[in-house]
């Protein structure tokens, strides 16, 4: 009876064991569970953090080192006196920052900045005649390696303006072929009522600048005409016209100067100004040292 209640106890005692460890077991467990962190639903995903990389512009040649790499003098004030010749006199004139732009010229990047050259009275001011301009001057510079390397420089491309002064106004450009491009300045003039529109080309080829002649692209004679005139009568005014042009370039041309087309709208003079008809389109052609049409106009 003995033997019995003994293997008992000692099937109950391996029993008792095992599940106290089972249970020793599962506390760890749950605890370790427990000590994890719990992840918030309302908290915003995270993000992987992208690398910003800084675009650091390379800024342009400054308009005092620019008169002193062009003219070799500079002045605080970016202007200079004397510098350069006008109608052959080299004193009384004042040279100056006219604009800077940075293009794309085939392949290349480059920055120009053109310079005027005015000329001066006895005062020291520039001289205010319709028939006075200024002399431009350019310097080409050429990005290379992060920096900007002068590339071409030009004392008196030739000149532009009227009235002693260029205006700025709004430059268009046009790209002339892959490896030329020109800038196109406003500008205008008039007498006896009437008036045109036209653009001072500057062009770019084989690293050098230059003028390269006006083109008309307006007109009006608005100052010297009636709108009472009577068709094909001579009463000394004239039938009121008026017209405006878009410059494009001819197709076709392997040229760095191709032919320009002026497409025209409105209305233009016939001969004799005793009446109007619709505006004609016009051609110009590069002659080797300006564009020229075979039209005579003003």
């Amino acid at each position: 009876m003995s033997q019995v209640n003994s293997r008992q106890s000692f099937i109950i005692g391996a029993l008792s064991g095992a599940l106290v460890l089972s249970i020793g077991a599962a506390g760890f467990f749950y605890l370790q569970g427990t000590n994890k962190e719990t992840p918030n639903l309302n908290s915003p995903p995270v993000q992987e953090t992208a690398a910003i990389k800084e675009v650091v512009m390379l800024e342009p040649p400054s308009n005092q080192s620019g008169l002193a790499d062009l003219f070799g003098v500079s002045d605080p004030s970016g202007k200079v006196k004397n510098v350069l010749r006008f109608d052959g006199d080299a004193s009384n004139t004042l040279t100056s920052i006219f604009i800077g732009k940075e293009l794309k010229i085939g392949d290349e990047d480059i920055y120009v900045k053109f310079y005027k050259t005015q000329q001066l009275d006895e005062s020291g001011n520039p001289v205010e005649s319709h028939a006075t301009p200024v002399l431009l001057s350019a310097i080409t510079y050429k990005k290379e390696a992060g920096q900007w390397q002068v590339l071409s420089k030009q004392k008196n491309i030739g000149s532009a303006g009227s009235w002693g002064d260029v205006a700025v106004g709004n430059i268009d450009t046009l790209k002339l072929s892959p490896n030329a491009t020109a800038l196109m300045l406003d500008g205008g003039y008039g007498g006896q009522g009437v008036f045109y529109e036209h653009k001072e080309l500057i062009a770019y080829s084989g690293n050098k600048w230059k003028t390269v002649g006006v083109i008309v692209t307006g007109g009006n004679n608005s100052g010297d005409c009636s709108e009472q005139h009577k068709p094909n009568e001579d009463d000394g005014s004239g039938p009121c016209w008026k017209y405006t042009g878009v410059i494009s370039v001819v197709q076709g041309s392997k040229s760095d100067f191709p032919d320009l087309l002026v497409t025209r709208a409105g209305t233009q003079s016939k001969e004799h100004r005793t009446s109007v008809q619709p505006a004609k389109n016009v051609t110009y052609v590069f002659n080797g040292s300006e564009y020229k049409s075979p039209e005579y106009e003003l």
